[in-house]
């Protein structure tokens, strides 16, 4: 009788070391955190890799005030005010971008003409210009700004328009005068918004490799408020640049 009582005894205790070593097992486990989905580790990897576009304009503030100072720098100067180029498959020095007010709209030279020459010399493509002188060293033809610049204020274009050549005078003047003041206007803002940028782009950085480090799945307002808060800093750090450019193409015919 006493070997019964010490086997039902013996069992239970088995019987409840294993229920609870399985108690224990399956509360380990719930106590797992869960991971993030794949779906918020790629896009938060994405919103990362263009944060690394903004910090090559403006990881270094006085970087991205080089770059802005440089696209204003060519304003105003001294030509007719046209910009060539820009054709998709279209060879030759063909006008893109008419200034408005300039000596070449002033002369009815509108987007589409082929300049053939510059006061008698030849204009070509970079293209055509490094094939010369690949093959003669000695090249036929110049690009058009370089012809310009050497040429007297007052000369003559000759342009196609696909019903022959016409010859066009032409008086070089300043040109973007007006976009250079409004450029003027701007930069010591723009500057300052830059400068700003800096360190609100590196704090955003910080805080997306922090929540991409801890592997914590987001709510879908949690991942909202950062894609917005991304979509503000993007606007934030491009604004200057996209300021500019807007003058810049005010101050044109396209």
């Amino acid at each position: 009788m006493k070997a019964l009582v010490r086997i039902s005894i013996l069992s239970a205790l088995v019987a409840m070391l294993f229920t609870g070593a399985c108690a224990t097992i399956v509360d380990e486990r719930s106590r797992e955190p869960a991971m993030m989905p794949s779906k918020q580790t790629n896009e938060l990897f994405n919103i990362q890799l263009s944060l690394l576009s903004l910090m090559a304009r403006t990881g270094e503030a006085e970087t991205g005030i080089k770059e802005l100072r440089s696209a204003a720098s060519f304003y105003p100067f001294k030509g007719v005010g046209i910009v060539i180029g820009g054709f998709s498959g279209v060879t030759g020095n063909r006008i893109h971008t008419v200034f408005r007010g300039s000596p070449a709209e002033k002369a009815g030279l509108r987007r589409g003409d082929l300049l053939v020459a510059v006061a008698g010399s030849p204009v070509c493509s970079g293209e055509e210009e490094f094939e010369g002188a690949k093959e003669t060293k000695q090249p036929s033809c110049a690009t058009l700004f370089s012809l310009v610049k050497a040429v007297p204020d007052t000369f003559t274009m000759v342009v196609n328009r696909g019903e022959g050549e016409e010859s066009i005078v032409l008086t070089k003047a300043l040109v973007g005068e007006a976009l250079a003041t409004a450029i003027a206007e701007r930069m010591p803002e723009w500057e300052a918004s830059i400068r700003a940028n800096e360190t609100v782009v590196r704090d955003f950085g910080k805080k997306l490799a922090k929540v991409r480090g801890e592997q914590r799945p987001l709510s879908e307002a949690e991942m909202e408020a950062i894609r917005e808060e991304a979509a503000v800093i993007i606007e934030k750090v491009h604004g200057p640049f996209d300021e500019i450019e807007a003058l810049k193409g005010a101050a044109r015919h396209t």
